[in-house]
């Protein structure tokens, strides 16, 4: 982001020192910092949120504030819950010892650091054991660490975290689909870095950190957090029991493909309606390249309807805004009793009124639907989930394509549907979980980093979903996280594939242990305040 938009962005922070009560903050509305989506606490909080016992945490929007899950801490009493339920809640307390601390009364400043060493280990050079990258099958590990700090004063949170993984080198034998982010060799990437205000209506940030806009658990179709950190500046403004959230991230250019005159932008906006045991959402985004150092005064309004919306031109005829690649989004999450229902669906692109004569354009579109069922057996979790995602989802022209670094802004992969069968127990101290699952998938030759056909009839010819000779994957696997303490934690997916049609190779079978491991030690110290 340019020196002086991000100056504004923080002068947006700053000027809540001296704003009228109205817009301090009330009894509670406290600055927090965030609980980083790869942190491993997020399996305790996800089985509570789902079990009905944070009832205050949105389920359709992480990170969560780490104050808020401490607020949620308070009023569970161990006695009253299964044993892992017990052992979540004790994790949980433990880590966030400090939170509870400053809800117990304590006010001032408060800042620390925090360090983290581990490693993730793969059967491949990919991270989805369902998605091998066969060219290269050999059992790799990648060795990643961190360091960072925090502070936090009234309204205020901040925190600034560097990190480095062997995963996203360039040149290595790393992530086979995805560019390197950039860096220096001891450090290669801002992990978390940002700066945030809590008021009483909303939030306030500017920075970097991975979001996730899907019901917590799942993987975000429009907005996820499979990409690396983005610079970003988002609020969002609730008024019980609705929610308003924007965002605006700048995005990478490929180098040497397109004039520096042009910049990529991502956008988003979403209304959510919330009540205990019911949230919905929807919402938009664009992915969208204008030329100049800004965004776009329009790109910039949270009530824009950019999914309506038209280009717009120059006194040259020129666009302001290039092919501005937009999605819709909708998205749920109901509990009833021991149940819960989630879903959302993705309009990438519909051909509503095809030139006469022409066939419709293939419909782009993703969608995920899932349930989960606690209570029907003591210490159990039964799990249901599907997933599609069409051929030319995310597909565009190189320039607005929905990636950052070649890695998508929402679904890591398009071109396929899975579904996924799953039975978690907890048999032992320590947060054991094991988790047998059955998966199914089949897999076109569709890639959200080509760019769509050149040839305007051959596009129209291809189908929605699975271009070219499918790959069907049935996968018989042992998942299991154990995190005894907050600090160390151990996590696997390792199974058999049965594939056909290796490859997209016609007839070609194979069968395959494919399988995925990490492990980590993070440790997190409050150095006090006052």
């Amino acid at each position: 982001m340019t020196g002086r938009r991000l100056g504004a962005a923080l002068l947006l922070l700053v000027v809540g020192v001296g704003a009228p009560p109205l817009l301090q903050a009330q009894s509670g509305s406290r600055g927090s910092r965030y609980l980083s989506l790869d942190h491993p606490l997020y399996e305790a909080v996800g089985h509570l949120v789902h079990r009905g016992l944070l009832p205050d945490l949105d389920p359709l929007s992480q990170p969560y504030r780490r104050l808020d899950i401490a607020a949620g801490l308070r009023s569970l009493e161990e006695a009253d819950h299964s044993k892992p339920v017990v052992g979540w809640v004790r994790l949980l307390r433990e880590a966030l010892a400090p939170e509870l601390a400053r809800l117990a009364g304590e006010e001032g400043a408060s800042f620390g650091f925090q360090a983290g060493v581990g490693g993730t280990f793969s059967t491949s050079r990919r991270r989805d054991p369902l998605l091998p990258f066969r060219e290269d099958a050999s059992v790799t590990g990648w060795p990643d660490y961190d360091i960072g700090g925090w502070g936090e004063s009234g309204v205020f949170a901040g925190e600034m975290r560097l990190q480095h993984d062997l995963w996203y080198e360039e040149g290595g034998a790393g992530d086979p689909d995805g560019r390197d982010p950039g860096g220096i060799v001891i450090l290669n990437r801002t992990d978390n870095a940002y700066a945030t205000a809590r008021y009483a209506l909303g939030t306030l940030f500017v920075g970097r950190t991975r979001r996730n806009w899907a019901p917590l658990g799942a993987t975000g179709l429009m907005l996820s957090d499979v990409p690396t950190t983005y610079p970003q500046v988002a609020f969002d403004v609730a008024i019980s029991p609705l929610k308003l959230e924007f965002l605006v991230g700048e995005l990478d250019m490929r180098p040497g493909v397109y004039d520096v005159e042009w910049k990529r932008w991502f956008v988003a906006n979403r209304i959510t309606y919330r009540r205990p045991d019911l949230a919905l959402s929807i919402g938009e985004a664009r992915v969208v390249a204008t030329r100049g150092n800004g965004p776009g005064l329009r790109n910039l309004n949270p009530f824009e309807l950019y999914f309506f919306d038209q280009e717009t031109f120059d006194a040259n005829g020129q666009p302001n805004d290039f092919s501005p690649n937009t999605n819709l989004n909708g998205e749920f999450w109901i509990r009833r009793g021991g149940a819960v229902f989630f879903g959302e669906a993705m309009l990438d692109d519909i051909d509503v009124a095809p030139e006469e004569g022409q066939d419709p354009e293939p419909m782009s579109y993703a969608l995920a639907l899932g349930a989960r069922f606690t209570s029907l057996f003591p210490g159990a979790e039964l799990g249901a989930e599907y997933r599609r995602v069409s051929a030319f989802a995310y597909r565009s022209l190189p320039m607005d394509s929905w990636s950052y670094f070649d890695r998508g802004l929402g679904d890591a992969f398009s071109d396929y549907d899975r579904l996924t069968l799953s039975a978690s127990l907890w048999p032992g101290p320590g947060g054991l979980r094991l988790t047998p699952a059955f998966q199914y998938q089949r897999k076109g030759e569709g890639d959200l980093r080509l760019p769509v056909p050149e040839d305007d009839g051959v596009y129209r010819a291809q189908p929605a979903l699975f271009l070219g000779t499918v790959e069907k994957t049935a996968r018989f696997a042992l998942r299991g996280h154990f995190q005894p303490v907050p600090w160390f934690f151990l996590e696997w997916d390792g199974g058999a594939n049965l594939v056909r049609n290796a490859d997209h190779v016609e007839g070609a079978k194979k069968t395959e242990f494919s399988g995925v491991a990490r492990l980590g030690i993070r440790l997190e110290r409050s150095l006090g305040g006052g």
